[in-house]
């Protein structure tokens, strides 16, 4: 986040410039901590923070180096995707569905 960003006005940013997407930011979901290893091993801990959302545009673009690869997937599909530990919490706690097959 940069100083004095809202959290909504901070997912709108991310998203767009990771996707190119504009969004519409809806209800929270889940916010949570969560510490990744960094290179020098030395933890790194981050704030996750998940909303609902709703796309203005849907044509993906990859402005970020990071991405490689995204999709609009049905959400039956969701299951069947490695997902992370906690995008999986959000999903569960957003009642997207209870049922996962295969985590990260």
């Amino acid at each position: 986040m940069r100083p004095g960003e809202l959290l909504e006005e901070a997912a709108k940013r991310e998203v767009k410039e990771e996707t190119n997407i504009d969004i519409e930011v809806g209800e929270l979901i889940d916010a949570t901590v969560s510490s990744v290893s960094m290179r020098k091993k030395i933890p790194k801990w981050i704030v996750l923070v998940n909303f609902f959302g709703k796309p203005k545009n849907t044509d993906v673009a990859f402005p970020a180096e990071e991405i490689k690869e995204a999709a609009w997937l049905p959400i039956d599909e969701l299951p069947r995707m490695p997902l992370h530990e906690d995008t999986l919490r959000a999903l569960r706690k957003a009642g997207i569905f209870r049922e996962v097959q295969k985590t990260l």
